[in-house]
């Protein structure tokens, strides 16, 4: 299980070695003035998106970063580029909330995930360059969640 630290100016998130292979992530650091807020989602792993990269053992295991369509683009002519690609995805695809090799066309809200069945999620907000949300699986969610909000309000 992973384990949050909260320190006087960030939010670090710890993993096992084990972690880190399955998420294909390292130790995770967040300013805590880039921490929106954090809430417990027992929901957060039905609709998490595209994974890429990470491991994904159904109803079990959701390990790294998940990639979720927002808001469809109205004028396709812009894409927004992800640095995830689908190897051989004919370009016959390229229709609205479908993911392109490399695009998606529309709004992405790429998330670091890491949860194991049965720890409850919390879905920690961020205004972070590579996510956008921190769904972690903890054993004491409603206390984590405190803990962040209370960090951050200070």
């Amino acid at each position: 299980m992973p384990t949050i630290e909260l320190t006087n100016d960030c939010l670090i998130v710890h993993l096992s070695r084990l972690e880190k292979f399955q998420s294909l992530s390292g130790d995770i650091t967040i300013a805590l003035e880039d921490v929106r807020g954090a809430t417990e989602d027992k929901g957060a792993t039905a609709d998490l998106g595209f994974r890429a990269p990470g491991t994904h053992i159904p109803g079990r295991l959701w390990a790294g970063t998940f990639i979720k369509l927002e808001k469809p683009l109205e004028d396709h002519s812009q894409p927004k580029f992800v640095y995830a690609v689908v190897p051989g995805l004919p370009a016959k695809f390229s229709k609205p909330g479908i993911y392109v090799a490399g695009q998606y066309l529309g709004e992405v809200s790429p998330g670091f995930v890491l949860v194991k069945a049965p720890m409850t999620p919390v879905v920690i907000t961020v205004n972070h360059k590579k996510w956008s949300r921190l769904v972690i699986g903890v054993s004491n969610p409603r206390e984590l969640v405190k803990q962040i909000n209370s960090a951050i309000a200070k």
